[in-house]
């Protein structure tokens, strides 16, 4: 009787094997793109939300010591992708060995508009317009901070200082952006090396920006030779908010 059982599973268990099937490299991309247009979709819709942006800024010399630390918080109100809204709340800038709060004096300073966006889009490498300007590599799948994720490179091919070439991690089930590394294919004058790191998370069913780092060896002739350092957090999300439209100059 057990083995008639066992014969009588066999021949399911192989159906299920025969009819399981790997995505192709370009099926990837494509859902990758449908996923980013979910995203900006959910963006548009999402109405008024707030988060706050600290900026931690390090400037190294040559000898790797540190000439400038400034540390920056904000108050960023979002109506939209394209507008929204940043207020300083602290700056400290470490002067003879202490933090020196100089968030008045910052706050005096004319700054610039205020409603250019500072999302990381996708679109640029994956559309179907600009796909075939890249060269795609699957690497395999990865646990990254708990999820499931597809590992892609990605290099333009032609060099270009607005092209990056890198590395770039999905979430398995939804193509989801999680993380990325990437650098310029084409380095800007004056810099020897670049590395800009994005990370990504969850907040129901969008995916919003957590951190993002900068590193940056630079060199202008006599004037300064050394690295640039900058991170950058996302936190406190608030979201169903309700802004008046005189906060983003209407």
């Amino acid at each position: 009787m057990m083995n008639r059982i066992i014969v009588m599973i066999i021949p399911v268990v192989l159906i299920v094997v025969s009819q399981a099937r790997v995505q192709t490299l370009d099926e990837i991309i494509e859902n990758i793109y449908q996923q980013t247009i979910i995203d900006e979709a959910r963006l548009d819709s999402l109405g008024d939300y707030s988060y706050i942006q600290k900026i931690h800024f390090t400037k190294l010399d040559g000898d790797g010591e540190i000439e400038e630390q400034s540390r920056r918080e904000f108050l960023v109100s979002v109506r939209s992708q394209e507008i929204r809204h940043r207020k300083l709340m602290v700056a400290l800038d470490f002067e003879d060995e202490e933090w020196v709060d100089v968030t008045e004096k910052e706050k005096n300073k004319k700054r610039r508009a205020e409603s250019t966006s500072e999302k990381f889009s996708l679109t640029e490498i994956v559309s179907p317009e600009m796909r075939d300007n890249y060269n795609f590599k699957l690497v395999g799948n990865e646990i990254i901070d708990g999820y499931d994720s597809i590992h892609l490179k990605v290099k333009p091919l032609e060099e270009d200082e607005e092209k990056f070439a890198g590395d770039l991690w999905f979430e398995k089930n939804t193509y989801a952006l999680i993380q990325a590394k990437l650098v310029p294919s084409e380095l800007p004058t004056g810099v020897q090396d670049m590395i800009m790191e994005f990370s990504m998370r969850k907040f129901g069913e969008l995916w919003l920006p957590v951190k993002i780092i900068f590193e940056a060896e630079v060199s202008f002739l006599i004037i300064f030779k050394g690295k640039v350092l900058s991170e950058i957090l996302f936190e406190d999300y608030l979201f169903d908010q309700s802004f008046p439209d005189s906060l983003f100059g209407f």
